[in-house]
């Protein structure tokens, strides 16, 4: 695997020496998180498939917009199109987690059919009804208005890594906090208030790509009970709850892998 930057976009990626005829995974991680998310599986994977990870805007390496508005889900969904077009790949098979999920959702209803299959790990799907997000809605928007009247100051651009065990837990507070720290307050809380703020759950049933959820039965960021919606609505989809909680790609990764090994097959 090998860093690139794509300049016209200010986006930090990595890929391996892509193989002509062979499967390509996109990978997208979640909210404050960065490619280092996906190491284990680059590992494992990087000598079968073409393999494009990448960190998104305001996160990692990539670069970090000033303004507000440029956190807003379709530049993040036209970051992955540049990525695709730029790097030539045909028909890839997408894995996401978290609020990765919305921009692969989002991208499959802006580009449908460009899409062999999806692979949505804890999705976002009616969090606007849980009563925490509602109230920390309120509260960020007040703090968005804040922000927004000051300049963003320089920021230097890093990645953290991650322990892969069974044990990382939702809110662990050193984890959080140095995803937090490592993306900055400014980035962090204008990608969470689109987050919050996008009616996203409407566009899940307009997609047309084969979905597979991965959901975690004690997630505490978005209840099991959302996927099993989300599966009601979501057509072509095959749903599999499993003994986790929201971080499912750091304490499952063998899980997670053979999940994808066996949608590249199928």
């Amino acid at each position: 695997m090998r860093d690139y930057f794509l300049e016209s976009r200010g986006i930090a990626y990595r890929t391996n020496t892509f193989v002509a005829g062979r499967q390509t995974l996109i990978f997208i991680h979640g909210l404050s998180g960065n490619v280092r998310v996906w190491e284990p599986y680059e590992a494992a994977l990087e000598h079968f498939y073409n393999i494009l990870t990448y960190d998104l805007r305001g996160h990692g390496l990539s670069a970090r917009p000033k303004t507000f508005d440029e956190y807003a889900l379709p530049f993040f969904t036209e970051d992955l199109r540049a990525l695709i077009s730029h790097l030539h790949i045909e028909l890839p098979i997408i894995i996401s987690h978290s609020f990765g999920t919305l921009i692969a959702q989002q991208f499959l209803l802006a580009y449908p059919n460009t899409v062999s299959k999806s692979l949505f790990i804890s999705p976002v799907y009616n969090i606007h009804k849980i009563f925490l997000t509602r109230l920390t809605f309120i509260g960020l928007s007040l703090y968005v208005c804040l922000l927004r009247l000051f300049t963003a100051k320089p920021f230097e651009q890093r990645r953290h890594g991650y322990v892969f065990n069974a044990q990382a837990g939702d809110w662990d507070i050193r984890r959080v906090s140095e995803d937090i720290r490592v993306t900055g307050f400014r980035s962090y809380s204008y990608c969470l208030r689109h987050l919050y703020g996008a009616d996203t759950d409407v566009h899940w049933k307009l997609s047309t790509t084969p979905s597979y959820i991965l959901h975690g039965q004690h997630d505490t960021l978005v209840p099991v009970t959302n996927a099993k919606a989300l599966a009601k609505v979501l057509p072509k989809v095959t749903l599999e709850i499993i003994d986790d909680n929201h971080c499912i790609v750091l304490n499952n990764v063998q899980k997670v892998l053979r999940t994808i090994e066996r949608l590249a097959v199928q």
